[in-house]
């Protein structure tokens, strides 16, 4: 999964996720759940910084916006879910957000790949102006 870091961004927002991730998310996920610590790394800087771009535009809108991330691990696996503020002009292919903008749209797929490569699932879907992400892995 080393091809996925070349997908993050903004490097120094993806170097600062990372280390919150190693300090604070990281010790308290059992060592039952198999997902490299890098593919976790990779995941929720993706993750949040799709939740952080959303909330940049609505702000730059003068609207109010939330990011809220959860998780919790049971039996081995890794439950996530990220919602957060949203435009409600997100257009869905196949059930994953898609962009035409350039440069965009790199993030979701490197999560559905991390996610696809542990062969667990992923959900996206957007309601009443907010977008959700849920992963189980």
């Amino acid at each position: 999964m080393e091809l996925i870091y070349p997908f993050i961004t903004h490097f120094p927002l993806a170097v600062l996720l990372c280390v919150l991730n190693k300090k604070y998310f990281w010790p308290m996920i059992s060592q039952n759940i198999h997902i490299s610590e890098s593919d976790l790394c990779i995941l929720l800087s993706n993750v949040l910084e799709n939740a952080l771009h959303a909330c940049q535009g609505l702000k730059e809108k003068g609207r109010s916006c939330f990011i809220e991330v959860s998780a919790y691990e049971k039996k081995g696996k890794l439950f996530l879910q990220c919602m957060n503020s949203c435009g409600g002009d997100i257009v869905f292919e196949q059930g994953i957000p898609v962009t035409d903008n350039p440069g965009h749209g790199i993030g979701v797929r490197s999560i559905c790949a991390i996610v696809e490569h542990y062969g667990s699932i992923y959900s996206f879907s957007v309601r009443t102006g907010k977008f959700i992400l849920r992963v189980s892995l």
